[in-house]
C-alpha cells in the first residue's frame, strides 16, 4: 500500500520496483541533498551512499528540514541517514565519511547507478561532473541559490552523450566562481523536490538527459535548455 498513489501515474506503476534496485550517491545532506534523498527513500530507493562531512549549525535549521535544535554539532549525514531510517528500516544507507575528491571518489561511487551533486560548492560540482564522466557513472546536478535554481541530468554511461551535450563545465565554465548568496527555505525545498523527481524520471526511461531547467522562483518562471557541449571545453574535449 506504500506505494499506492504513485501507481497510479503512467511510468510510475513500476517505479519502486526500479528503485529497489537501484543505487543513487548523494554529494551533500543539507538544503538540497537532505530532503532530496529522503524523498527519493520515500519513493522505493533502497540503496543510498551519503557523503556529507559538515556538521548541523543553528543556521542551517530555517532550510535543512531533516535536522533539528538537537542536532547541532552533529554529522549531517549520520542525522540524515538517521531520519530516513526511521522512515524506512530496510534501507541500505552507507556514510561516505571523508570528504569526496579526487582520489577517493571511485570508492564514493563504487556500484551507484547515478550520482547526484546537491552541494553549494562549485569546485565539488566541477569535480563531480568531471569524476562522473570519467567513470561512466550518470550524473544529476542541482543547485539552488537567492531565487533561481537549476537542475540537469547527464547520461555519462552513454559514450555517445557527451558529443551532443557535453558536460556540467561546457555551460559552467571550468572556471567557475562560487557567489555567496541569500536562500529562503521554500526555495531550497522547491528544488530539492525538483532534483529528486528528475531522479525518478531518469529511471522511468523519461526523455530527460541532456536537459536544463532554470527556475526562477521569485517570478515563478521555469525556462527549459537543451544541453550542448562546448567544442573547446577542457574537461570533456578530451573524451570525445
Amino acid at each position: 500500500m506504500r506505494y499506492e498513489r504513485p501507481r497510479l501515474l503512467e511510468g510510475y506503476d513500476r517505479l519502486d520496483g526500479i528503485l529497489e534496485k537501484k543505487h543513487v550517491a548523494v554529494i551533500g545532506a543539507g538544503g538540497l541533498g537532505g530532503l532530496c534523498t529522503y524523498l527519493l527513500a520515500a519513493a522505493g530507493l533502497k540503496n543510498i551512499t551519503i557523503a556529507d562531512d559538515d556538521t548541523v549549525e543553528d543556521s542551517n535549521l530555517h532550510r535543512q528540514v531533516m535536522f533539528n535544535y538537537d542536532d547541532i554539532g552533529r554529522v549531517k549525514a549520520e542525522c540524515l541517514k538517521r531520519e530516513i531510517l526511521k522512515l524506512d528500516p530496510s534501507v541500505n544507507v552507507r556514510v561516505f565519511e571523508k570528504r569526496v575528491v579526487e582520489e577517493n571518489f571511485a570508492d564514493f561511487v563504487n556500484g551507484a547507478d547515478l550520482v547526484m551533486d546537491l552541494t553549494d560548492n562549485v569546485a565539488t560540482r566541477l569535480l563531480s561532473s568531471k569524476m562522473c564522466l570519467k567513470l561512466h557513472k550518470d550524473f544529476i546536478h542541482a543547485s539552488v541559490a537567492a531565487g533561481e535554481g537549476i537542475y540537469c541530468a547527464f547520461r555519462f554511461s552513454d559514450p555517445e552523450f557527451v558529443k551532443e551535450h557535453g558536460c556540467y563545465a561546457c555551460f559552467a565554465g571550468a572556471d567557475a566562481k562560487p557567489q555567496f548568496r541569500g536562500i529562503t527555505g521554500p526555495y531550497a525545498e522547491q528544488i530539492s523536490a525538483e532534483a529528486a523527481q528528475l531522479a525518478m524520471e531518469c529511471f522511468i526511461g523519461k526523455p530527460v538527459w541532456g536537459q536544463l531547467w532554470v527556475h526562477d522562483m521569485e517570478k515563478r518562471v521555469i525556462r527549459h535548455f537543451r544541453l550542448i557541449r562546448d567544442k573547446g571545453c577542457a574537461v570533456c574535449s578530451h573524451e570525445i
